[in-house]
């Protein structure tokens, strides 16, 4: 069973100031080569991937970064700001991102590559592509 966060754009009509505090936190987290732990940027990435339950673990834990997370992010701040900020931490690594990672990844490193990867799908999919 898998439980998203979605409540945080369902919640607010209006969320035009939401998204200025999210953008203004984004913008000035992190230096270049900074670890993606404690990272306001990863953690909120994070916090937007659904908790999954079973599949052979004994304890809940984070499932994939899906499209849905994704544009739940949309909703509050452009995707390039959060990929400016990832490739500050994760340097061209993200130039090869894919979706699918072992478990042995750490869940922020696989969270930034799969937001990483779906950003490049959407902007192949863009009509100005």
């Amino acid at each position: 069973m898998i439980h998203g966060s979605k409540c945080l754009c369902n919640f607010y009509n209006n969320i035009g100031p939401v998204a200025h505090l999210v953008e203004h936190i984004i913008c000035n987290d992190g230096v270049a080569g900074s670890s993606p732990v404690g990272s306001t940027t990863v953690d909120f990435l994070v916090s937007l991937t659904p908790t999954a339950y079973g599949g052979g673990r004994h304890a809940p834990h984070k499932s994939d970064f899906r499209s849905d997370s994704y544009d739940a992010v949309k909703k509050l701040i452009d995707p390039k700001t959060i990929i400016k900020f990832l490739k500050k931490v994760y340097g061209s690594k993200l130039d090869s991102s894919k979706f699918d990672f072992s478990e042995s990844i750490p869940v922020e490193n696989r969270i930034a590559n799969q937001f990483s990867f779906l950003h490049k799908k959407e902007e192949n999919n863009s009509p100005a592509n």
